[in-house]
């Protein structure tokens, strides 16, 4: 479908009945597309919006979206197959991914009490979410929401209206207008969980027309800070002034993050650059690409073009404070890479890294003891960050 096509089409002043089949058709397209290029991730999300969530289901379970595939089931009714997808997802889950382990949580719980089945286990499943949604001290908005809103989305699970209404108003709070595409998303579950109530929806998508047209229409939101992605080679004298860091080899500048939690990835809004959630472990800088063209190979979430982070799209992800992980990257990201390498190097020998423990950059002759965090980029940036 061409987009003048699209553009006549729309300029008809189609019916929303017409808009709906379109936005299926699009969608449709688009995930054949997404099929054809390997990128499986937005292929399964396509289907979904295409009305072929069994599409969608096949392809995560083929790429071990164990997560995704759980929720389609339970959604779907099929309770059985959805208790073991959280199982293989459990084996999986980080500790530390807070989100994550609410979801898995209350995904089970959900499908226990649906199946009416070892509702001791549900209940205690329920109380163990509940106490990592509360315990929300020092901890970023934007996960306290995500948390807030699988809550939302057990409720719609269970009918209960008590849990729809807590869930998805903390959740509306949490992102607020830092996280507007968050924000439209969950007002939309909300909306749509609460239309037998006539006086309460009306008043959603009252706050929904307040905030922004949300239809698959719109562009999609440029990214506000440009960053370098090509490599540097930099001298010992140059190099703090280039990467623009303080006597103390700190930013100057710090961005204000978006992120969008996706599993095994981290999408920065802000920047317009999908991360690895969490990386590799400990590598030898001769063995960077090696790894980086491993995860290119396996098409790592659906994806090829993988590369190796410069010092200014490592530096985006410092906080100016530690987090309750005691690190200086947001608590969405896996502990445990506190080093990562950079693809700038020095002019004579070795290259440039950052430390989340320091909130630093440094640099090294020994090509050792640094993690990795591979980085893609989404889409164009239209705006340089304060102070370039």
């Amino acid at each position: 479908m061409s987009i003048n096509f699209l553009d006549y089409i729309l300029s008809q002043n189609p019916t929303q009945e017409e808009r709906q089949l379109l936005s299926r058709e699009c969608a449709r397209r688009a995930a054949t597309l997404f099929e054809e290029c390997n990128h499986w991730m937005d292929a399964a999300k396509s289907w979904i919006a295409a009305g072929e969530s069994e599409r969608a289901i096949e392809i995560y379970l083929k790429e071990s979206g164990y997560r995704q595939a759980a929720q389609l089931l339970l959604s779907n009714g099929r309770y059985q197959e959805a208790i073991d997808c959280y199982q293989k997802f459990f084996k999986t889950v980080n500790k530390n991914d807070i989100e994550a382990n609410v979801s898995l949580r209350l995904g089970m719980s959900a499908c226990l009490k649906l199946m009416k089945q070892d509702l001791k286990k549900a209940k205690k499943l329920y109380k163990e979410a509940r106490l990592l949604i509360e315990n929300d001290n020092n901890r970023h908005l934007h996960l306290t929401g995500k948390c807030w809103e699988a809550l939302g989305d057990y409720g719609v699970c269970l009918k209960r209206d008590d849990l729809i209404l807590s869930g998805y108003e903390k959740a509306l709070l949490c992102y607020g207008d830092t996280h507007p595409k968050d924000r439209m998303n969950a007002a939309k579950k909300y909306a749509d969980a609460v239309k037998a109530n006539i006086t309460l929806c009306a008043e959603i998508n009252d706050r929904r027309s307040m905030w922004g047209v949300d239809s698959i229409f719109d562009e999609k939101p440029k990214p506000r800070y440009e960053l370098r992605s090509e490599p540097l080679t930099v001298s010992d004298r140059d190099f703090r002034p280039i990467f623009k860091l303080n006597d103390n080899y700190r930013p100057l500048e710090y961005i204000e993050n978006d992120f969008e939690d996706n599993g095994e990835t981290v999408i920065d809004h802000a920047t317009g650059l999908m991360w690895q959630k969490s990386g590799s472990d400990f590598k030898y800088l001769e063995d960077v690409q090696e790894y980086v063209q491993e995860l290119n190979k396996k098409r790592f979430v659906g994806y090829n073009d993988w590369r190796f982070p410069t010092i200014d799209e490592l530096i985006s992800l410092i906080n100016p404070e530690k987090q309750s992980n005691n690190l200086h990257i947001d608590t969405i990201f896996d502990k445990k890479q506190r080093w990562c390498w950079s693809s700038d190097t020095r002019t004579f020998r070795g290259a440039f890294s950052l430390t989340f423990n320091g909130g630093k950059v440094h640099w090294t002759y020994e090509f050792s003891g640094r993690y990795v965090r591979a980085v893609r980029s989404q889409s164009g940036p239209s705006q340089v960050p304060p102070g370039q």
